[in-house]
């Protein structure tokens, strides 16, 4: 099979429609809150790879901090016990 072949089989697949669909429906919904969606800086992802050195943070986790860190943001609201390795974020658990 090529991947050409894969995407008409799910493009016509009634669960991934309505998957997609639901995805979709709540990126809507993002801006209908009032969400400010902040756009990545230059130096984001460089400096993440710095941040998972240093803090032993997974990927995605040391791109948040490195995210928050380029927008002076200081507070987090998270379950996940890995942000309390940075001594500048302040973890606020739900």
């Amino acid at each position: 099979m090529y991947p050409l072949d894969a995407i008409r089989i799910l493009k016509n697949d009634k669960n991934t429609i309505r998957s997609l669909e639901i995805c979709w429906n709540e990126m809507d919904r993002i801006f209908e809150i009032g969400f400010i969606i902040l756009k990545e800086k230059i130096n984001t992802f460089a400096d993440s790879l710095v941040i998972s050195q240093k803090y032993s943070l997974l990927a995605t986790d040391a791109y948040i901090v490195s995210f928050a860190k380029s927008y002076n943001i200081g507070n987090i609201l998270t379950n996940d016990g890995d942000f309390e390795k940075v001594e500048w974020l302040k973890v606020l658990k739900p």
